[in-house]
């Protein structure tokens, strides 16, 4: 079963939330809210996908609740009040016309020039979603060179819009869905959602590691790290989906987590935050490991810890003497840089599997032994 694991993986590097789903429909509250109980994604990737693609459901008192209860944090509630996006058709995008409610069929129907496309992003006159809306749609009539994608993002192309750009050329929409085009990013994010959404109904029924749907949602990840091998998400929920889905998947996850890191993505550890030394007094939430530094999101929205990579002056194993009087196995700790306290600031973590195997892998990830 190993060896399976590993060859979806090796075919995958070879080749190179349900907030997920169709870009040419926002977010839905059923979908965010999922994606906030998964506790797979940081915050700033939960606001990105809402800032991307908007979401089609307004704040209200009663749904703020609601996303509060799943996790979401205050920066996601301000994405949500200041993304609401109705579902109306796309009008031609960067013309007089733009943002106006057109109902005209045929119009935006031409592929996106390149000068048309850096004219609307420099105008800021339109949003991301129905930009990307047009895109999908559409199609753009260049191809994305380093060149080209530097002058978009120079533009204020975000990187959900170039990834957009680079899948819409040359008719890169052949599958259709419902009478409409599916573009290939559309079908990463739906092989993205159809994972999650497996791996989530087996975790939820208590199936034990390596049943068939695990391995299914594996699988499926793997079929859309094929579609998209420059993005990140695929290889980061095929390490989360390995280590914690699967038997003794220690550095098949690694190697997941590895190339997401690689892809300016995040690895993602369940792990015990630990508030008395002992760990008695705890919280447990998420620890997100990414080139740039470290994120710690509580489940209860309580406590975050967050630290840039340059902070981090260290991270070890507790010694073994001190993890005997511990009540959670495997803790470790990572240190600041701090002129207060010359041994510098500690904060000690434990993961959830109280396997102290994948302690280390999250101190070789982060790279400060």
């Amino acid at each position: 079963m190993k060896r399976i694991i590993y060859l979806f993986i090796l075919v995958v590097l070879a080749m190179s939330v349900t907030v997920f789903g169709q870009r040419n429909k926002p977010t839905t509250k059923t979908g965010l809210v999922k994606t906030l109980r998964s506790k797979q994604f940081q915050t700033r990737q939960i606001v990105g996908f809402i800032e991307d693609r908007g979401v089609d459901f307004k704040l209200t008192p009663d749904i703020e609740e609601e996303l509060i209860a799943a996790g979401a944090r205050p920066q996601v509630l301000e994405a949500v009040k200041n993304n609401y996006r109705a579902s109306v058709p796309v009008s031609n995008v960067g013309s007089k016309n733009s943002g106006k409610n057109n109902t005209n069929k045929n119009s935006g129907s031409e592929a996106l020039t390149k000068d048309r496309l850096l004219k609307t992003l420099r105008s800021k006159t339109v949003s991301n979603g129905v930009l990307l809306d047009s895109i999908e749609k559409n199609g753009v009539s260049f191809e994305t060179t380093a060149a080209v994608e530097k002058e978009l993002s120079a533009a204020g192309a975000s990187p959900a819009i170039i990834a957009a750009v680079k899948n819409a050329y040359s008719g890169n929409r052949a599958s259709i869905e419902d009478g409409e085009p599916v573009s290939a990013s559309s079908r990463y994010e739906n092989l993205i959602e159809q994972a999650i959404e497996t791996y989530n109904r087996d975790v939820n029924s208590s199936l034990p590691p390596n049943s068939a749907g695990r391995l299914e949602a594996i699988k499926t990840l793997t079929e859309a790290a094929k579609l998209q091998p420059n993005n990140p998400i695929a290889f980061q929920q095929i390490g989360f989906m390995v280590l914690y889905g699967t038997l003794n998947g220690f550095s098949l996850a690694e190697t997941g987590f590895r190339k997401a890191l690689d892809l300016g993505g995040s690895a993602v550890f369940r792990v015990f935050h630990d508030h008395d030394g002992i760990f008695q007094d705890v919280c447990h939430g998420s620890l997100y490991v990414s080139k740039d530094g470290v994120r710690f999101e509580s489940d209860d929205n309580k406590h975050t810890f967050d630290t840039t990579d340059a902070n981090i002056k260290q991270v070890k194993t507790n010694s073994s003497w001190r993890r005997a009087f511990q009540i959670k196995s495997g803790s470790f700790k990572i240190v600041l840089n701090d002129q207060s306290d010359k041994d510098g600031k500690k904060f000690s973590f434990a993961p959830l599997t109280d396997n102290i195997e994948e302690s280390k892998m999250v101190i070789r990830l982060i790279g400060k032994q």
